[in-house]
């Protein structure tokens, strides 16, 4: 059920009665009311106030302004535990008594929220302990982004948010959804809202994703069994062409990231399983921890979830991803500056062009990611669920100490460092790695004792990047070196190149 919000006198006054521009904050809420599908309110009392600024003849012009609105005509005895506990901040004269009212309706439950200006109705607010409830249009402008933010845009890569309007319905691509859903109807109902899509360089569509924040009093009646209320991020629609360079785990990085942004429970969606196109999908999601829930009664879907908030210590990272564990071993992995953005195209550095990470190699797109090391001899102090801080080396002929930085956070997926055959070793490392499989094959016959395959899942990219220096003046790293593959560090160290680095991660095992 969607939230009742009672708007104060002044807040009607702004929107319905000055210029546009007298108060921008207005445009904001009501942006916000209207995207969160919020019924807006008004005072029956409120709206006889809003009587004085009609003038002649325009009586019919505020009665129409006024029907966007529903209006409350009950509820004006005020009892007195109320009037007691607000006592102190009374005056008694006829704007009190109009604001009492108001915010009785919270008071008493008969609203859900109430956005004001006025500071005595929020300091009575106080007293009466309805802060949470009585609310600025700032702070209920700020809430709504935290709890319901954009889409997160990428840089790199071929994958770019774009609103539908500005998405060619027509594009054969599309052809499958609507052989099973109202597809066209329920496209041109999206005009205003985003997706993430992928085009081919003949701009032919090769991948389209949309998603929808739900709240806890979404209707579920149609699923079975019965879904319990959560924050959910359902995928609305989710295509991937069959192109080789694993466009499908580029989109469930953004289902990931996203889903972490919003602080959502869950993520779910309704799928058919009808083509082997579908059932692929479905397959590709099992791997990364979605489950068979249920099924949609109306339309025979079957319904996939995937639980965030926990970590479920038998299953392997990828299956919990992206839920990761902080009381794990933490490390650095040191990688050449050549490999680095082309394995990790999020973490491109400012003097990188991102012209150069456009094309369709199937490493840039991976959400799990294949490096070779050499440092085979210090692989008995990893584990799969590990946190590898990824150290992109300064290129050789400049200043290392300040182009050699902390770049981003991974998980060890897993590691190999005996192979029975080269074929196996060729086929372990396949369509996720930055070598060329000629360099595979020379790593092999060169330096077979000391390699081992690692396989990591892309975390987040750092907002700042750290270099070596600030690793020399914290004590992270000895004076003149450089950190060395698998070499543990404590979570004092861990923690402070985070905070370096600006960056936050959501752990499923700390508060």
């Amino acid at each position: 059920m969607n939230k009742n919000v009672l708007l104060d006198t002044n807040i009607i006054i702004h929107r319905e009665f000055t210029k546009p521009s007298s108060n921008m904050s207005v445009g904001n809420l009501y942006y916000w009311l209207d995207k969160l599908q919020y019924k807006k309110l008004i005072h029956l009392v409120s709206r006889k106030e809003l009587e004085k600024y009609e003038k002649d003849g325009e009586k019919e012009i505020l009665n129409i302004k006024l029907r966007a609105y529903d209006i409350l005509t009950q509820h004006i005895e005020l009892d007195m535990e109320f009037l007691d506990t607000i006592k102190c901040l009374n005056s008694n004269n006829e704007n009190d008594k109009i604001d009492n009212i108001l915010l009785y309706q919270v008071y008493k439950g008969y609203v859900d929220i109430l956005i004001t200006e006025d500071k005595g109705i929020i300091k009575k607010a106080k007293l009466l302990n309805l802060t949470d409830q009585v609310l600025t249009i700032n702070q209920f402008v700020i809430d709504a982004t935290n709890e319901y933010p954009d889409l997160i845009d990428y840089k790199a890569l071929k994958v770019e948010k774009i609103r539908f309007e500005k998405i060619n319905i027509e594009d054969d691509f599309f052809d499958s959804l609507r052989n099973d859903y109202e597809f066209d109807k329920w496209f041109k109902k999206k005009s205003y809202e985003d997706g993430y899509i992928c085009y081919s360089d003949k701009n032919k569509i090769q991948g389209f994703l949309y998603l929808k924040i739900e709240d806890k009093d979404e209707n579920y009646s149609h699923i079975e069994p019965k879904m319990l209320p959560k924050k959910r991020l359902k995928i609305g629609t989710f295509k991937v062409v069959s192109t080789g360079f694993r466009l499908g785990e580029r989109f469930l990085k953004i289902v990931f990231d996203n889903a972490i942004l919003s602080n959502v429970e869950e993520i779910y969606l309704t799928i058919f399983d009808r083509s082997s196109e579908q059932k692929a999908l479905m397959e590709f999601l099992e791997k990364w921890g979605f489950e068979l829930f249920g099924k949609n009664i109306n339309t025979e879907e079957k319904v996939m979830i995937k639980k965030l908030g926990s970590y479920d210590s038998s299953l392997r990272p990828r299956k919990n991803f992206p839920n990761i564990r902080y009381f794990a071993n933490k490390m650095f992995l040191p990688i050449e500056s050549k490999w680095h953005t082309k394995l990790f195209p999020d973490s491109i550095l400012k003097n990188e062009k991102i012209e150069d990470f456009m094309s369709d190699e199937a490493n840039l797109y991976a959400l799990q990611k294949v490096y070779i090391s050499f440092a085979r001899q210090n692989i008995e102090n990893i584990n799969k669920g590990d946190l590898i801080l990824i150290y992109r080396k300064g290129e050789d002929g400049t200043n290392k100490k300040f182009t050699s930085v902390v770049t981003s956070l991974c998980i060890l997926d897993d590691y190999r460092a005996n192979f029975s055959n080269m074929e196996e070793y060729l086929q372990y490392c396949k369509n996720r790695t930055v070598f060329s499989k000629k360099e595979l094959i020379d790593f092999w016959n060169q330096r077979r004792s000391q390699l081992v395959v690692i396989k990591l899942i892309f975390v987040k990219e750092f907002k700042k990047k750290v270099i070596l220096e600030e690793l020399w003046k914290t004590n992270i790293i000895e004076q003149g070196k450089g950190p060395r593959p698998f070499t543990k560090i404590g979570n004092e160290h861990y923690n402070l190149i985070l905070e370096k680095a600006q960056t936050q991660i959501k752990y499923m095992d700390k508060k």
